[in-house]
């Protein structure tokens, strides 16, 4: 269960179980969220809880269907506010550190991950 108080409220789950939770301070300046794995169910989720405490955010994904990248788009429009997605390999580092070196986001929150085949 998330609650809310005043900021966004982060949990992360670190390999070995342990549950760790801080809040982000509340700032009049506009804050602005990377996130990557935005087409995935977390990252999908997240940028729906960043838009509506009115961050700016930008959704990385990899090559997405055209359905997810539908769902992402009306995610935004049902929200409102500050969205762009961008298509990127996080494992091409020249891109990566260009991407982020133009961005210059408040935070990254990392939700992406390689999925291959058992």
């Amino acid at each position: 269960m998330v609650r809310k108080t005043g900021g966004l409220l982060l949990l992360l789950l670190w390999p070995s179980g342990l549950l760790i939770n801080f809040s982000l301070p509340d700032t009049t300046e506009q804050r602005h969220a990377v996130v990557t794995g935005a087409a995935g169910y977390l990252g999908r989720e997240l940028c729906a809880q960043l838009l509506e405490d009115h961050w700016r955010v930008t959704a990385l994904v990899r090559e997405v269907s055209a359905e997810r990248a539908q769902a992402l788009a009306e995610l935004a429009k049902d929200i409102g506010g500050d969205f762009q997605i961008l298509s990127l390999d996080l494992l091409d580092d020249v891109a990566l550190q260009q991407t982020m070196t133009s961005l210059r986001p408040s935070v990254i929150f990392h939700a992406g991950g390689r999925v291959s085949a058992l």
